[in-house]
């Protein structure tokens, strides 16, 4: 097969004004234009050899072929949001190409279980910060940042089967990446978003998951997760990646009753997440916590309509969506607490 994406983006007078909340009075302001053409392309073979009746090799490669444009002029920059104001408009080229190859080796152990094992390489295309830099301290920023390419090499062993005549699913995998010039994501009050290259690093973990359908009405559910990550190169060499809790795990059931000429449905599911950065500079680390979420949805046997009441974080737990600081101090993101909603659907 082959692939093509191709996209233009039009950004006229994008302005930041910082506003003091107490007074209204505005301290700095920011007008900015970009623009950009960028074009993707992939051409790609993948074949499946069955070795005998229980063996088979998978193989298949890909090309891929970034080209990108960006234009950016600043015409006012009080506050050094974008770095500097530019001389007129800045604009850069840039193109990447890389070719990721994947295997897979399966064996069906029986009709009912198979493992696999498979290694294959990712990418992660390059691009632009929107953010111009000034590099020789002038009135001008003269440069337009760009990040590399991520690339990836990912390791598999799994399991996967299907257990008491189909009523349990058993699936189990262990894995190990290894990432070359990891991209990351920071925000700064003088720099706005930026991506950047911070390095080598690697991940290993494995997980399970389990349901079984202890009735003809009922199915239990659960799974579990270990994540070990790590930069191997770069700033921050030892440093655990952001957002890689180091345990995670899931319980839940989904239930179904007859009830006035159809189905009353009762899900709940109960997630635990454990502590974790919000940052490669392991500077903001959020506590585990649980969430509990349940839903229950009357659906008439027509199925033209259905009616549902469901509740997030049901014991509304305090937790963070981002801890940062954008050079003006600790800034906090709550996740949502407790929210429960009606829902009415029609399908026609």
């Amino acid at each position: 097969g082959v692939s093509y994406y191709g996209e233009e983006i039009v950004q006229d007078k994008y302005r930041i004004d910082l506003i003091i909340p107490d007074s209204g009075t505005v301290m700095g302001t920011t007008n900015s234009e970009h623009e950009a053409d960028n074009q993707s392309y992939g051409v790609y073979v993948d074949a499946t050899w069955n070795v005998n009746e229980k063996f088979a090799l998978t193989g298949g490669v890909r090309w891929s072929q970034d080209d990108k444009d960006w234009c950016t002029n600043t015409t006012q920059d009080d506050l050094k949001f974008t770095g500097g104001v530019t001389d007129g408009e800045l604009c850069t080229n840039e193109k990447w190409e890389e070719v990721t190859p994947r295997l897979v080796a399966q064996y069906d152990i029986s009709d009912d279980m198979m493992v696999y094992t498979s290694v294959a390489k990712g990418y992660k295309g390059g691009g632009y910060n929107s953010t111009a830099v000034n590099t020789d301290d002038d009135q001008f920023a003269e440069t337009i940042a760009p990040f590399d390419p991520e690339t990836s090499t990912a390791y598999e062993l799994g399991l996967k089967s299907e257990l008491m005549d189909g009523r349990m699913q058993l699936n189990g995998a262990v894995f190990f990446t290894d990432f070359q010039d990891f991209q990351i994501q920071t925000e700064s009050l003088g720099e706005g978003t930026v991506i950047s290259n911070a390095g080598d690093a690697e991940t290993q973990g494995a997980e399970i998951e389990l349901s079984y359908m202890a009735a003809d009405n009922l199915l239990l559910m659960a799974n579990y997760a270990y994540l070990d990550t790590d930069f191997t190169k770069g700033a921050w060499d030892g440093n655990d990646l952001a957002y890689a809790p180091e345990s995670t795990f899931s319980v839940g059931a989904n239930f179904d009753q007859q009830l006035l000429g159809g189905t009353l449905n009762w899900f709940a599911v109960y997630n635990y997440t454990d502590d974790y950065y919000f940052g490669a500079d392991n500077t903001f680390e959020e506590d585990g916590y649980g969430l509990l979420n349940a839903k229950v949805t009357y659906t008439p046997d027509s199925e033209g309509w259905d009616f549902a009441i469901s509740g997030d974080n049901l014991t509304d737990e305090d937790y963070a969506a981002l801890r940062t600081d954008l050079d003006l101090g600790p800034v906090i993101h709550w996740g949502l607490k407790r929210m429960v909603r009606a829902e009415f659907n029609v399908y026609f």
